[in-house]
């Protein structure tokens, strides 16, 4: 079995970096994730259950329930890591919803 070093990133100075993840299985979503500052302290670990939920909408509200995490703390500089590809494509502008479908997140 291989080792696999992972190396976390600082955001910039006086912003808030929030390390969200979302995931179901059989159908039972959850997310956690992190907020960490510049220097790498914790501000606020969290984790939730959803019920259910596809994997896709366990991400997609993840992120969701971060951002609005982040609000309620008065954090509004921020970036964001997410290993959901749709959802990053999604929010950059690389994917666009199709006329008359509203992207709910």
């Amino acid at each position: 079995r291989d080792e696999v070093w992972i190396k976390w990133y600082p955001p910039l100075p006086n912003f808030i970096k929030i390390n969200t993840d979302g995931s179901s299985i059989e159908g039972w979503g959850a997310r956690g994730g992190v907020l960490c500052n510049h220097e790498g302290l914790k501000i606020i670990a969290f984790a939730n259950y959803y019920g259910v939920a596809s994997n896709m909408e366990a991400e997609g509200n993840s992120l969701k329930d971060d951002l609005m995490l982040t609000h309620q703390h008065y954090y509004y500089t921020f970036q964001v890591k997410s290993d959901c590809k749709l959802i990053v494509d999604t929010i950059v502008g690389n994917i666009k919803a199709r006329p008359g479908r509203r992207l709910d997140i």
